[in-house]
């Protein structure tokens, strides 16, 4: 079969371009205007003057900025000689025709009238009955208010900083009682242990009494401590020179104790080694009264370091334990 050919459009199927087509068509892409082209032709050029300041960061004043642009020195005039009529007169918010701000610019004289000023304000209706108060109620009321503010900024700060001070006084305060509080307790504490140890010492104390004969009448054990206490340490020097040697004459006393029980052992502590020759002359003593096996029923302790001690100090027990 022969081949098929793919259908034409006939003549008066064929669509006409309208006259928009052909002229979008025919404009070059390098003229086609932006943003701020049209925004500069279309604007009102209307800005906003808000408690005496013009906005103008908003791009409806750039754009009215770039069309003025020859006569903005003076257009700069007018519109703080409006900021300056609107703060006098406390307006919050007014809508300015800019292109008449710019007219007036540009015509004469060089300082505008209040009413030329007036005449730029598009919200007039809600700004004229504020600069009619010829007066100047609101300007007295404005600087009353500014007045009233700042006494009272300065009567806070005053409060604060009282309050401040008696805040760091309330911690110095409350530091001082809360460690004066804890040791009250500490001090209670101590007192309520060392009641409580000193009645359970004397109760052992009171069972000791109670008991001594029968704890004597059994095997028991004494310790005694060489000590001098009884008189001044400085006395015994005066009269002896020798404190150690006159603490282990006390042990005759103590060893006596074999022979009223025969059942005691005796555990003697001393500040210094006692002498051989003395311990054998009470154990033949002993052993000539008749008590058996002394030797074993008596021991001797002493520092291990009494020898680090020079000899002649006259250190009582407790002095020669320390120095050890």
């Amino acid at each position: 079969s022969p081949p098929r050919t793919p259908p034409t459009a006939s003549p008066a199927a064929a669509v006409e371009p309208g006259p928009e087509i052909a002229l979008l068509g025919n404009v070059p892409r390098d003229n086609t205007r932006t943003y701020q082209e049209l925004l500069d032709e279309y604007s009102l050029h209307e800005f906003i003057i808000r408690r005496g300041r013009a906005l103008d960061s908003t791009p409806e004043f750039a754009s009215y900025r770039r069309t003025f642009e020859q006569h903005w020195p003076r257009i700069t005039d007018v519109v703080r000689a409006l900021e300056a009529l609107l703060q006098d007169y406390d307006v919050p918010l007014a809508y300015i025709d800019g292109k008449k701000v710019a007219s007036l610019a540009a015509a004469e004289p060089l300082k505008p009238t209040r009413e030329q000023l007036e005449g730029c304000i598009n919200n007039a209706d809600e700004v004229l009955p504020l600069l009619r108060n010829s007066d100047g109620s609101q300007t007295r009321i404005r600087a009353a208010t500014k007045i009233q503010a700042t006494v009272r900024m300065f009567l806070q700060r005053q409060r604060y900083l009282r309050l401040r001070w008696y805040a760091l006084a309330a911690v110095v305060i409350q530091a001082a009682y809360r460690a004066h509080a804890r040791h009250r307790r500490t001090r209670a504490v101590l007192a309520q242990r060392t009641a409580s140890e000193l009645n359970q010492w004397r109760a052992v104390q009171k069972r000791f009494r109670e008991r001594y004969e029968e704890i004597l009448s059994g095997p028991h054990t004494v310790v005694h401590v060489a000590s001098l206490s009884g008189m001044g340490r400085e006395q015994v020097l005066g009269k002896t020179g020798m404190v150690g040697q006159l603490q282990n004459t006390q042990m005759g006393a103590r060893l006596a104790d074999l022979a009223r029980h025969p059942q005691a052992s005796v555990v003697l502590i001393t500040p210094f080694p006692v002498e051989p020759e003395a311990l054998q002359y009470y154990y033949a003593l002993l052993q000539a009264c008749g008590v058996p096996d002394v030797e074993r029923r008596v021991t001797v302790l002493y520092p291990e370091s009494h020898a680090r001690l020079r000899p002649g100090l006259g250190l009582s027990l407790a002095q020669a334990v320390l120095c050890c």
